[in-house]
């Protein structure tokens, strides 16, 4: 992890958005972002992939067949408590794991953080502009999986996920965390993200815009 830079880079992490397709559901697309260092394919990619012969269901285990080319995956999707969600992405020479939730207003979805190597991540987060001074979230941690928790963070969105706001957590449980001091620094549909408390960061993010809502941003993060 590259403290000095403040981003999440070179440690196999990813985040995405997995979504099966609702007039084909034997289809499903992929976008992902990869912690490349900037200047190394750190961009937001997508790749589709079909399952012949049924139907692709979450949970489920399917076999998958890129669309453009033959690379062939097998892609594990189990429960990992009441809410969250267990990933196995597999091919003939490689394999990643996944942790993701359903996406708020969209069943078809998935909101994933990968990883490949021994940094896992806590978890993943979808963060909405609601208005000119708030950015709403929607989580999962692995320390908590069978509830999602809340964000919210304050300050001026005016130039989108760029910034820097107070962000206040809730989990279901009524447990509270906060005040941080979080900065946002987007580069095109990358967004690197900073967690502070009491001027020292504890955790940073890898994230993407999501591609169905420039208005939202899909995060995987880690701590310091």
């Amino acid at each position: 992890m590259n403290g000095q830079k403040n981003r999440v880079e070179g440690l196999g992490l990813s985040v995405g958005k997995c979504t099966i397709r609702a007039n084909q559901p034997s289809l499903i697309d992929f976008h992902y972002l990869m912690d490349h260092p900037p200047g190394a394919g750190r961009s937001v990619r997508h790749r589709a992939y079909r399952c012949d012969g049924r139907d692709i269901v979450v949970p489920g285990r399917h076999e998958l067949v890129e669309l453009e080319g033959e690379n062939r995956v097998e892609l594990d999707i189990a429960p990992a408590g009441e809410h969250a969600l267990a990933l196995k992405l597999q091919a003939a020479d490689w394999a990643i794991q996944g942790y993701g939730l359903t996406c708020p207003g969209d069943t078809r979805s998935l909101m994933v953080s990968w990883w490949s190597g021994e940094v896992v991540p806590y978890g993943v987060v979808r963060y909405t502009i609601r208005d000119g001074q708030t950015i709403d979230g929607f989580y999962i941690s692995k320390m908590t999986p069978d509830h999602p928790g809340a964000d919210v963070a304050v300050g001026d969105t005016s130039k989108g996920f760029h910034g820097d706001f107070i962000l206040n957590s809730r989990e279901v449980n009524g447990r509270t965390w906060g005040p941080h001091h979080w900065s946002l620094r987007q580069h095109g549909d990358v967004v690197d993200v900073v967690w502070r408390e009491h001027g020292k960061t504890f955790c940073l993010g890898l994230g993407m815009i999501d591609p169905a809502d420039r208005q939202s941003i899909l995060v995987n993060y880690v701590p310091v």
